[in-house]
């Protein structure tokens, strides 16, 4: 799946880290507790996945008003 792989042993989800390798297992941040990613690490790269919160201190940024030119 293009938009999940891995670089230097961190899990990459559409462009985010995601998780890293730990011990041949994938800790995996809480925020991407989701199906296509625990699929993708089970069934095709046969790998057991643990989940964590906190992981990555992840912020959103929030934008009150439109940027105007």
């Amino acid at each position: 799946m293009k938009n999940i792989y891995f670089r230097n042993g961190v899990l990459i989800y559409y462009g985010n880290p995601a998780g890293y390798l730990s011990d041949g297992k994938v800790i995996l941040d809480s925020i991407f507790d989701k199906g296509e990613i625990k699929e993708f690490l089970s069934e095709k790269e046969k790998l057991a996945v643990e989940v964590r919160e906190g992981v990555y201190d992840l912020s959103l940024i929030h934008i009150s008003e439109p940027t105007r030119l």
